[in-house]
């Protein structure tokens, strides 16, 4: 059973505690093919529906269904194949490089991401991306994808965590409608169709993202423009948002140092005395957690032990557990005096090599890719490159995260007596959990700017 939410005035504005912003953009590359004009939306998809918040102060009827929808959902957290988080361990050890300023990477929208692919590919290719994924059968994929898509997808007074899908089709392209329309219904995937370079697609698109990432991303967006050769785009975003749990008291900040990769710098830190709270063991690495408010998920902080190194504990078989399950893992109830540094960090990696180290190749070549939707079997088609853009900026009231990824086709007991501080004053590793509670931002903080 889940405990009962703290409830605040549902007139109170929701505070942006934690905002994560994820946008994931495939572009075919390739030669267009049969000309036409104009564009359209060819299908819409439909999002989960939300029950809406009510404190059970003001109605405990609306406040119950709330609660019982609540808590359907954290119980079928327990129907995702352990796929999911096998896929967010190997390629976050591979992708985060340790020696990065700060790497940042979001294994949710290149999982989204990857999954739509895979209905949109056959044969080899399409086995490959089952492989990197960590499933059997297309339909294992379909599953997985859509808890995962409804799962984290929840909007309400207390949590916005709104993820989109949508394809971006040159209009003179021949397609097989057929499996749009699968990709579109099974993925609840927007698909849209118009001339590839024409400045007005260029607008449509721009504000579909826009308005899909609230504006965090509008600098990035402003850039995206279709190519007169791209054939296919396709873009998952996320926006996510909510409030810690218990906020940090800004008169208990303190100045102190961050001793990072570089060197020494000032760091505010945010702190907290004698928080009730559970440290995890990794073995290499210590691990506490900040949860949000009304169960929209928690944030994780993972401190190397003496002399362990970042790419040792990502390495290590506990930090795949500690994804899995961290309740696996030996822990403590402890008194912790926690201080954590207040930071605003930007990344931008480059995805490719990595994808193709884990065996993801015949997307990349012209002469092995597979694409089931292009009608015309010698239509050049093949994946050129996948980017990702983030940043990440944590304060008292929260977290609040940005990211622009680019595929280019081309019971409480008394409290414990001993206090434990947990000091993120040098590097260490931050996980976001959406409401699914599934990892979908990781990041290595080595630097304060």
């Amino acid at each position: 059973m889940l405990l009962k939410p703290q409830t605040k005035p549902t007139s109170r504005l929701l505070q942006k505690a934690l905002s994560l912003v994820l946008l994931l953009s495939l572009l075919l590359g390739g030669t267009g093919c049969q000309s036409a004009k104009g564009e359209a939306r060819l299908a819409q998809a439909v999002y989960p529906k939300s029950v809406p918040y009510v404190a059970d102060t003001k109605d405990e009827a609306l406040y119950r269904k709330w609660y019982e929808v609540k808590e359907a959902k954290m119980a079928k957290r327990e129907e995702i194949s352990p796929a999911y988080d096998s896929f967010a361990a190997k390629t976050g050890k591979v992708i985060l490089d340790p020696a990065e300023e700060n790497p940042i990477y979001s294994p949710l929208s290149l999982y989204l991401a990857l999954g739509t692919m895979g209905q949109l590919t056959e044969g080899q290719t399409q086995a490959e991306i089952l492989e990197v994924l960590g499933q059997k059968s297309p339909e294992d994929l379909e599953k997985d994808f859509r808890l995962l898509f409804e799962l984290n997808y929840q909007d309400d007074e207390t949590c916005q965590s709104l993820v989109r899908n949508s394809l971006w089709f040159d209009n003179r392209l021949a397609y097989d409608k057929d499996v749009l329309n699968t990709v579109g219904e099974k993925y609840c995937t927007d698909v849209f169709s118009g001339k590839m370079g024409d400045e007005t697609f260029d607008k449509t698109l721009r504000n579909y993202l826009n308005e899909a990432t609230h504006n965090q991303l509008k600098d990035q967006i402003d850039e995206r423009r279709f190519n007169p050769e791209d054939i296919m785009h396709l873009y998952t975003s996320l926006y996510f948002t909510g409030r810690w749990k218990n906020e940090f008291d800004k008169n208990q900040n303190q100045e102190g140092i961050f001793h990072g990769i570089k060197g020494d710098t000032d760091a505010t830190f945010m702190t907290k005395e004698k928080v009730d709270g559970t440290i995890y063991n990794l073995n290499k690495a210590w691990a506490y957690a900040m949860d949000l408010e009304a169960y929209a998920g928690r944030v994780d902080f993972i401190l190397p032990q003496g002399d362990a190194t970042i790419e040792e504990v990502l390495k290590s078989p506990d930090f795949a557990a500690y994804l899995r399950n961290p309740e696996a893992l030996p822990f403590y109830r402890r008194l912790v005096n926690l201080y954590v540094p207040k930071f605003d960090i930007q990344d931008d990696l480059s995805l490719k090599e990595n994808l193709e180290k884990l065996g993801l190749n015949r997307l990349f070549s012209k002469d092995t890719a597979e694409f089931n939707f292009i009608k015309d079997k010698n239509q050049p088609a093949w994946i050129d490159q996948i980017n990702q853009n983030s940043r990440i900026s944590l304060d008292e009231e929260g977290i609040e995260a940005s990211n622009f990824t680019e595929v280019i086709m081309n019971g409480s007991a008394p409290p414990p007596d001993e206090i434990v501080e947990f000091k993120l004053d040098r590097p260490f590793i931050l996980l976001v959990r959406g409401t699914s509670y599934k990892t979908i931002f990781m990041a290595v903080v080595n630097q304060m700017n």
